[in-house]
């Protein structure tokens, strides 16, 4: 362990017994920063896409995109070329590409709303709660894990007839 020892008035440091000539100081300056809280609006959630309100409750944000096909409401969904489809986990283009679960159902050219990250309630399912929830290769949300293709969660029950939609990382199988 090396000792310092230096005085102000001197021009000289010893480290470890040995004197060396130091420039003499003749300021100091201190420097404060000060930081303030800030908020971030979302405006933009993807390229091209502008949050519409969710009409559910705060804090979701939810978007619209054209049917590249006749969508059903509840699907997994990918959005590919600004157009959505029918997120399909055997699909090697839907790596990367799926956003969310689809809120409503429309037909070819029609406007689909997605949730990417919100809260989405369904009467007809019945999820088991301590299970992800994945999607297979008809954009069918299921809490069986795929063993072809990508897996990747879309979400986590939060009761038998809720899921909070969470979209994951997609894992090559």
């Amino acid at each position: 362990m090396s000792t310092v020892t230096a005085t102000a008035t001197d021009n000289v440091i010893t480290v470890d017994n040995e004197n060396c000539a130091i420039d003499p100081v003749t300021s100091v300056e201190v420097v404060t920063v000060s930081v303030e809280p800030v908020t971030l609006e979302v405006t933009q959630l993807f390229s091209g896409v502008s949050p519409v309100p969710a009409g559910g409750g705060s804090g979701t944000v939810n978007f619209d995109k054209p049917a590249a096909m006749d969508i059903p409401a509840f699907k997994a969904i990918a959005v590919i070329d600004d157009e959505a489809y029918i997120a399909d986990n055997t699909n090697s283009t839907h790596v990367g590409a799926v956003v969310g679960v689809s809120l409503t159902g429309a037909l070819l050219g029609g406007s689909i709303t997605i949730a990417p990250f919100s809260e989405v309630a369904n009467g007809a399912w019945s999820w088991a709660n301590n299970n992800l929830v994945f999607f297979d290769n008809t954009g069918t949300l299921t809490q069986t894990k795929p063993v072809t293709g990508f897996s990747q969660t879309i979400g986590s029950p939060l009761s038998a007839t809720k899921l909070f939609v969470s979209v994951g990382i997609p894992v090559n199988l």
